[in-house]
């Protein structure tokens, strides 16, 4: 009987994401509308296609639960590995799954979502009091060369170019 209500509370958990994160509060609300639509106005959230099964689109929920909602992004140290565990499928799989439904490797879809943190930091200020270096560790990179790289091939520019763009 407990097995059957941990599914049952599991299930519960991944359909219904906004209830169990408490995405009723506007801010959290505005929040993961906010980053959901700025990856689909940046072309990094295709149309699901129809051939995905229920499976795969669970998987994919449950990515999207952990990276939008519980910030899995600014955990350096996750790999590929870690990620499928935490949602429970095969490496493989979930790889599969972002390169067809996002057209990106699992790692540039991280590096998204790490990418729009700093964005979003540098807008708001947060950059005053920290380094470009400082937030690209608290948004999850390892190190200086890969955010660059991530943040050019992304932006087309420099973080210190979008930096000055956007100082206030």
């Amino acid at each position: 009987m407990a097995i059957l209500g941990i599914l049952f509370l599991q299930g519960f958990i991944f359909f219904i994401p906004e209830t169990i994160f408490n995405l009723s509060e506007p801010s959290k609300l505005k929040k993961f509308d906010s980053l959901k639509n700025k990856l689909s106005l940046n072309g990094y959230n295709k149309l699901i296609s129809s051939d995905l099964s229920d499976a795969d689109m669970l998987i994919l929920g449950k990515l999207e639960v952990g990276l939008k909602v519980e910030n899995w992004y600014k955990i350096n140290s996750l790999t590929v590995e870690d990620y499928a565990k935490k949602i429970d499928c095969e490496k493989y799989l979930l790889s599969k799954l972002v390169n067809s439904h996002y057209n990106l490797r699992f790692t540039e879809l991280v590096n998204v979502y790490r990418i729009e943190f700093i964005k979003e930091e540098i807008k708001k200020g947060a950059a005053k009091g920290i380094t470009l270096e400082g937030l690209s560790e608290e948004a999850g990179f390892n190190s200086r060369t890969t955010f660059y790289n991530a943040f050019v091939k992304k932006e087309g520019i420099s973080p210190l170019e979008f930096l000055k763009m956007n100082h206030h």
